[in-house]
């Protein structure tokens, strides 16, 4: 007789398989949610950087880089070029109706009224003006900040103001760089800072300056480039002085006075002078009536006039040259100077950096965007699937151990239906015996 034996064994091992899924079911989800943590923190560091970036790029790509640059071409025209003009006018006759501190007082308003000192004035203002106001808010207290720096150079402009020349600006000049490399630059600049802060018109309301360090930045720069003024024209002085022939000029008065006082009223007595002056006047008269004809000559080839005339239209030439160099479209002809049109083409040159790197960016960010976007996906894609593996998986266990549980039943119900037959045959037997099986 076949014999089978239904053990709740079975039962325990099922449940025991089921809860190891399950554990293992949770044990993946929870790397997978760590996987995802990861993921999101580096692609929020990722954008975090992208608009630092970005922001960087719109509010000071151009304060920082672009402008400097173009500052710097300014420098060019205004203390190479045009500076060099405006100073020798001002030497000549200026500097005999306007004194040295009114000079210095006015380079200072011309660098604080240009980049990047007015860039840093704008961001410390940035809470006084609305943005389409700035440059009427800035040009209205150009002369007051201009007057404060003045005023704390006055006692070396006094020192410069005695002698109105190479060696007075140069006085000025080693007193004021002298301030600019010693330990007085700090107690220079924070006293500028006060008597700014104080000042009716430029002192600030409440609340307090977003930037306060960009004033600090603003009055060094300043004092820097009156420096860098100050020195170009002491430089441009020095090598007019130098190159020049004042000094045999000066010569040649000197002996025009000794011949003055050697001839004294020789001029009139035949017996000194005179006669061989006399002499001397008949032997050149012939050359001089020919020189007279030559200059007569105004248009012809080859007179004095006509060739006069070429070395000054050859002068004019580079007098007009130079100009070229320097002009802006408002002062000549509607034309851009060399200059200008350098500077301009920097500034076209920084925007299409600008642009550039703003399109590497974008660029960047819609990669950044492209894989964040995958690895979602992939990461949502994985959970699917773990949960329908496992789904899956629990659903064969289950049905193996139905089937198992079948096949117990079934080899239970084969034993029943055998010991019925068994006990069928049995009493089968005793009823076809009766009383004798007794």
């Amino acid at each position: 007789m076949r014999k089978v034996s239904v053990s709740g064994s079975v039962f325990d091992d099922a449940k025991h398989v089921d809860g190891q899924l399950v554990a293992q079911k949770r044990a993946i989800i929870n790397q997978i949610n760590s996987l995802r943590d990861v993921k999101d923190k580096h692609f929020t560091t990722i954008y975090s950087r992208l608009k630092d970036a970005m922001r960087f790029l719109e509010k000071d790509f151009d304060r920082n880089y672009k402008n400097i640059i173009i500052a710097m071409f300014e420098d060019i025209k205004e203390k190479s070029l045009s500076c060099t003009t405006i100073c020798f006018e001002d030497y000549a006759g200026e500097f005999a109706k306007v004194n040295f501190a009114t000079k210095v007082e006015k380079w200072i308003k011309t660098i604080v009224e240009k980049e990047p000192v007015k860039g840093w004035m704008q961001t410390y203002f940035k809470q006084e003006y609305k943005t389409s106001d700035f440059n009427k808010f800035y040009s209205d207290r150009t002369a007051d900040f201009a007057g404060i720096f003045r005023q704390k150079l006055d006692e070396d402009i006094k020192v410069a103001q005695a002698k109105i020349n190479e060696d007075g600006i140069d006085t000025f000049l080693k007193q004021f760089e002298a301030k600019l490399v010693s330990k007085k630059l700090d107690e220079l600049v924070s006293g500028i800072v006060e008597e700014i802060e104080k000042a009716p018109k430029l002192k600030l309301s409440d609340p307090p300056s977003p930037s306060p360090s960009s004033l600090l930045n603003a009055v060094v720069i300043t004092l820097a480039s009156l420096s860098a003024t100050a020195r170009q024209v002491y430089e441009e002085f020095h090598s007019f002085t130098t190159n020049s022939q004042i000094t045999n000029v000066t010569k040649a008065m000197t002996k025009i006075g000794e011949i003055e006082n050697e001839f004294g009223d020789g001029l009139n007595n035949k017996g000194k002078f005179g006669g061989l002056i006399d002499a001397a006047l008949a032997n050149v008269a012939a050359p001089i009536e020919k020189l007279t004809t030559l200059l007569d000559q105004n248009d012809k080839e080859g007179s004095i006039k006509y060739k006069l005339g070429d070395k000054v239209n050859g002068l004019q030439k580079t007098i007009t040259e130079l100009d070229d160099i320097r002009n802006e479209k408002s002062t000549k002809n509607n034309e851009d100077g060399k200059i200008e049109k350098q500077r301009n083409e920097a500034a076209r040159l920084m925007d299409e950096l600008k642009a550039e790197i703003k399109g590497r960016i974008q660029e960047v960010q819609a990669k950044v965007e492209d894989a964040d976007k995958a690895l979602k996906e992939a990461i949502n894609t994985l959970v699917t699937d773990v949960n329908k593996a496992f789904q899956n998986l629990t659903n064969d266990v289950q049905l193996f151990y139905a089937h198992s549980h079948k096949a117990d039943l079934q080899a239970l119900r084969e034993l029943l239906q055998e010991r019925k037959n068994a006990i069928d045959s049995i009493i089968d037997t005793d009823k076809r015996r009766g009383s004798r099986a007794f």
